[in-house]
């Protein structure tokens, strides 16, 4: 099996993974939930450029969709550990975007 392959199967599996975590999320907490009861629905809506961005600062180029699934991931988790207090929304979203890419690199 080639590398090509196995990397394909690899980040496949990864979409699916980071799919299913979100799905089972929705169906545990019907919606996830800002302290602001804003839904992650309309965040991500609002956000989803985000991603797009950091992936072209650090030029990533994504045929397959993996750095697309997991700053996806990475919106929903800085989603889940958002605290009002500590700063401001957009300045977390795109620290933990960012930072999660880099790691994936």
């Amino acid at each position: 099996m080639s590398k090509f392959v196995v990397f394909a199967k690899l980040a496949s599996f990864t979409v699916f993974i980071g799919l299913i975590m979100i799905n089972a999320a929705q169906e545990k907490g019907r919606f996830f939930k800002l302290k602001e009861n804003d839904k992650f629905e309309e965040i991500f809506k609002q956000n989803e450029k985000r991603i797009y961005y950091h992936m072209h600062k650090l030029g990533i180029r994504d045929p397959l969709g993996d750095f697309y699934a997991e700053g996806l991931f990475a919106m929903w988790t800085a989603h889940q550990k958002y605290e009002p207090n500590k700063g401001p929304f957009a300045t977390y979203f795109n620290y933990t975007i960012r930072n999660r890419l880099i790691d994936l690199i």
